[in-house]
């Protein structure tokens, strides 16, 4: 669930179809519509939510903006953009859409203001953009016997960040075609726990940077796969819920009332911040598996925090590289209604549950245990209503572990810690998930 420097091979392997339609000054018949895409940037949804991004967007190193911008730079070079959505390069300045603007009109230079009319010359204008939605830093703390028999700790951080790759119809706002990652880093028995600041952004720079370049790399495969088409089955996480009373008990949810339909899902968090953080895991964890298997997914962008009042409208705001003036809105609307997904998704934590085992003595290991599971929905698009009825994915795989030892004069993880083990455990089952719902 990491970058992996994966976005390498795929587009080795798109350039092999891509390459002509590049370098050639025409799309062969039917090769891929007149349309136009403007890379945007990345962008935040909000300072609250999301507070190492917004610092890493606003503290002027461009580090961040600069390695998204990487990305898509690659793109072109290996694949020519993404040229079953458009036969143009995408356009990162005011050269490169002037470049195509010529192109479609069969003559050599663009005239002026050609930029500024777009809508003109092309069929669509579309904007290529990279959204983060989620973030979280989970630091673990386990303690352990040193070698002059004192009780001493060490500490695990994990840096988890989510990112859409979305292609929006710049004149309705409408998302076109989407891909989502949730990339991590993490750094192992650290001596001092990661709390200062210029650390911790670094950090996110590599996790964000992760689920950029793999979200990156699915939304090429989608436009690959199949032609994108205002038809084409949609998949969405509308919803969290939590069983099973261990889980309930560590997460302070209280099951509130029976969900209407599938678009508004009520939480059972009721404002505690450590259960809205479970929830905003798993919704956009889940939504990357969605995405790891090859479906088309509408990402909960309305939840940065998992919020009962979820938007099906939100505002970001985008960063560009310092080099760089934008060619779109630096402040996008974006339109995230859960009724264009055909199929619609809870996200379900059944349980947790701990289990100590007494390895070698005195050294215990304690076992931190989640259960997941899925419950989906086939709607009409427009809809919210159930079509059948629901549908449990549910297996007895879909389960993960994190162990942590300690001595066993110590007592057991206090509930902070706990609740950061079993975050362990649920992203050690996250990636299981995905042989329930492969197309």
């Amino acid at each position: 669930m990491s970058g992996r420097g994966a976005l390498r091979p795929v587009l080795a392997a798109l350039a092999c179809v891509a390459l002509p339609f590049a370098s050639a000054g025409a799309a062969a018949p039917g090769a891929a519509p007149d349309n136009i895409v403007l890379f945007g940037g990345i962008g935040y949804i909000e300072e609250v939510g999301q507070g190492a991004l917004f610092d890493l967007l606003t503290d002027e190193t461009y580090r961040l903006e600069d390695a998204t911008e990487g990305f898509v730079v690659r793109l072109n070079e290996a694949a020519g953009g993404l040229p079953r959505l458009s036969r143009y390069a995408i356009a990162l300045d005011f050269a490169d859409a002037e470049r195509a603007v010529a192109m479609s009109e069969g003559i050599d230079r663009a005239p002026a203001r050609a930029t500024a009319e777009l809508p003109k010359f092309f069929d669509r204008t579309l904007g290529l953009f990279f959204v983060g939605s989620f973030e979280e830093h989970f630091s673990t703390r386990f303690p352990f016997t040193g070698a002059d028999g004192a009780v001493k700790h060490a500490y695990q951080d994990l840096f988890l960040a989510s990112v859409s790759a979305l292609v929006l119809d710049l004149e309705t706002d409408e998302i076109v075609l989407s891909a989502s990652a949730l990339g991590t880093h993490s750094l192992r028995a650290n001596d001092v726990p990661v709390e200062d600041e210029e650390t911790i952004r670094a950090n996110f720079v590599r996790a964000y940077g992760n689920a950029a370049e793999l979200a990156l790399e699915r939304l090429a495969r989608l436009v690959e796969d199949a032609p994108v088409t205002a038809d084409r089955e949609r998949h969405m996480i509308t919803g969290v819920w939590i069983d099973g009373a261990e889980a309930q008990a560590v997460y302070a949810w209280r099951t509130p009332g029976r969900p209407r339909d599938m678009c508004r899902v009520p939480t059972g968090c009721h404002g505690a911040a450590d259960c809205e953080r479970l929830e905003g895991l798993l919704a956009h964890g889940a939504t990357d598996m969605l995405s790891e298997a090859g479906l088309s997914t509408i990402p909960p962008l309305g939840w940065s925090e998992w919020r009962q009042d979820n938007a099906w409208e939100v505002s970001a705001r985008f960063a560009i590289p310092q080099n760089r003036r934008s060619l779109t809105d630096r402040i996008r609307r974006i339109n995230v209604d859960p009724r264009q997904a055909r199929f619609k998704y809870v996200a379900a934590l059944k349980d947790v549950g701990m289990q100590s085992t007494e390895v070698v003595p005195p050294v215990v290991t304690d076992s931190y245990v989640a259960k997941l599971y899925l419950i989906r929905a086939q709607t009409a698009v427009g809809q919210c209503a159930a079509e059948g009825g629901l549908q449990l994915i549910d297996d007895a795989a879909f389960f993960g572990v994190y162990e942590s030892g300690r001595p066993r004069s110590h007592p057991v993880a206090a509930t902070e810690h706990q609740r950061a083990f079993y975050a362990m455990a649920m992203m050690d089952a996250l990636p299981k998930l995905t042989r329930g719902v492969r197309p």
